[in-house]
């Protein structure tokens, strides 16, 4: 790459990061209210005890893993140190205009939450950038990936954390793939005590772990490593420490969810079916089979399917793509689904675009169903004329629809058409 071009790409790059720090400050999600609150109370009260008997008042009860908690404690306390210098400056010069200090008594804490998500989409893209560099060739592709509207929106818009938890994941999945086993588990353990949304992959983890044909030994570290690290993060919580009680939390407080819903503002096939109106994924439907059985059968049938035929046909190709299948055939089929949960196939599909353009319709229509469920009930920006017509239930049939028809062609490209890497 010639240094003219590199000036160019480094001055991208600055435009994003400042355009994405000058959104920042506007608007956030409730999310990251809720977890502002978690945060705050991790550092408040003692740890252990906190997912037992806390009392958490009006706000909502943690249902995320113990290292999720501890992130948001660590901002908590960013924000205090940051706090104490801000304070000075306001006593002590008079030109401080102390309004900004009433801003960030009321807003600070959840705009530094957007920070990490913030560094960690410029992280992606330079090592996009740095393992492909046809994509600075192509201008249009060029701005796409460097703009690329979920990682902007879900940063430095939304507020959420979804980047951070698929770069773990995704760094689990490279160092596998590399036969570096060691790394592999280190990630994939932190990936899970973050949040549970990668437990839907551990059928491709495992037909990875076939391919790569580790050594006993570095299994058996892998192993304890996981075991270590599940150890050192979680034992402050529990009134007394064993990893029967951490089955049992992930169990009964983090894998249920907090909305037991067909759909929890998901533009999947539930909505298509019945809209996004409430409707409890407990009742009986078929036989014994209430929905959320069905929902689980369907899902983990269809992900055993993926992951076999992934094992018949093992390459990077196939591997992105199965990473795609999954994502979406549990997004469309699950029930309790949020409108962010098609985030992870994002990346993954973006690789995939980069190595057989041909992906790159999907690319396109995916990432613009994400854009309009994300944006559906939350409403930022502001736009009457879009909210209109979102709010309209077929427009919702219409896009869960769409999500579907785009699911079903993938299947068939990776059933019926292998994609050699």
């Amino acid at each position: 790459m010639v240094w003219s071009k590199v000036l160019t790409v480094q001055k991208y790059l600055l435009a994003a990061l400042v355009l994405r720090l000058l959104i920042a400050p506007f608007t956030y999600h409730d999310d990251v209210v809720t977890n502002y609150w978690w945060g705050k109370f991790a550092l408040d009260f003692p740890l252990r005890g906190y997912y037992d008997w806390l009392n958490f008042g009006g706000y909502v009860t943690p249902d995320q893993p113990p290292l999720y908690v501890l992130y948001y404690r660590l901002i908590r306390q960013c924000y205090l140190f940051i706090y104490q210098y801000l304070w000075w400056l306001n006593t002590h010069i008079p030109a401080f205009p102390s309004n900004f200090m009433q801003w960030y008594f009321d807003h600070g804490n959840q705009i530094l939450q957007k920070v990490p998500s913030i560094l960690a989409d410029l992280g992606l893209i330079i090592i996009l950038f740095k393992k492909f560099p046809q994509i600075i060739n192509q201008k249009i592709f060029f701005i796409f990936v460097l703009f690329f509207p979920p990682l902007f929106y879900n940063s430095a818009v939304w507020g959420g954390n979804d980047i951070i938890l698929n770069l773990l994941g995704l760094a689990s999945l490279y160092f596998l793939y590399r036969k570096q086993i060691v790394l592999s588990f280190l990630f994939i353990t932190l990936c899970l005590l973050f949040k549970t949304s990668w437990l839907i992959f551990l059928p491709l983890y495992l037909v990875m772990i076939i391919k790569a044909k580790p050594k006993l030994s570095s299994l058996l570290i892998s192993i304890l490593l996981s075991f270590f690290l599940v150890f050192i993060f979680s034992f402050a919580f529990a009134p007394v420490f064993s990893y029967s009680w951490l089955f049992n939390l992930y169990l009964t407080k983090i894998l249920p969810g907090a909305m037991p819903q067909l759909t929890a503002n998901a533009f999947n096939f539930w909505a298509l079916l019945y809209g996004l109106t409430p409707r409890l994924d407990d009742v009986v439907v078929f036989l014994s089979f209430n929905y959320r059985q069905i929902s689980m059968l369907v899902s983990i049938f269809l992900t055993l399917l993926i992951s076999i035929n992934l094992y018949r046909n093992y390459n990077l190709n196939q591997l992105l793509l199965s990473l795609v299948n999954i994502t979406l055939v549990c997004f469309m089929f699950m029930t309790r689904m949020h409108e962010r949960y098609t985030f992870p196939l994002l990346i993954p599909l973006l690789v995939l675009s980069i190595l057989a353009p041909k992906f790159k319709k999907y690319l396109y229509l995916l990432t613009f169903t994400h854009i309009l469920n994300v944006y559906h009930w939350w409403w930022v920006p502001h736009i009457p004329v879009l909210i209109n017509v979102l709010s309209q239930v077929y427009v919702v049939r219409l896009v869960s629809l769409l999500n579907l028809i785009i699911l079903l062609f993938l299947l068939r490209i990776q059933f019926f058409h292998v994609s050699k890497s």
